[in-house]
């Protein structure tokens, strides 16, 4: 009993942290429950599909394919905004731009990719990481890209 009493302090302070914890994120999402809603409808009015391009990756060509931010932000709310057309436009040599690469097992593997140069509605640049799962890829490797496949953007500014 005595040692029970010892711990108790601490289960308590356990228990009001946990509780604590569960309804301010039950608030949060509460509270942005309408932003994400009204961010979900915007992306789906500016979505565009990708039109096919023989130098987009496949996962029957190169073992990898590349997610679709643009369309699945149509879906639900990633924890950043993803890049707007302006930001994309901006892009220069030398910037470094994330993209999530699907395997044939649909597992994804988010990297980093060095942008080189816009060309006939397609980005390419040298991946920038070395790939822990996609066999065909390597760091160096050339990758074409749409402007619906950017996640994230560091222009290093």
């Amino acid at each position: 009993m005595l040692l029970f009493l010892k711990i108790l302090p601490f289960i308590v302070t356990a228990l009001i942290i946990v509780l604590g914890y569960y309804t301010n994120d039950k608030k949060r999402k509460n509270k942005h429950f309408k932003d994400d809603e009204s961010q979900i409808e915007y992306y789906k009015s500016i979505y565009i599909p990708i039109k096919f391009d023989r130098r987009l990756p496949t996962i029957k060509k190169n073992g990898y394919k590349l997610e679709d931010i643009a369309e699945n932000a149509t879906i639900f709310c990633y924890d950043n905004p993803i890049p707007s057309k302006d930001e994309i436009s901006k892009l220069k040599a030398g910037d470094l731009v994330k993209l999530n690469f699907v395997d044939k097992n649909h597992e994804v593997e988010r990297m980093w990719v060095r942008y080189e140069k816009y060309d006939t509605g397609l980005h390419l640049g040298i991946l920038d990481n070395d790939p822990f799962d996609i066999n065909k890829l390597e760091i160096g490797a050339e990758v074409w890209f749409h402007s619906n496949n950017i996640l994230i953007i560091d222009d290093k500014e």
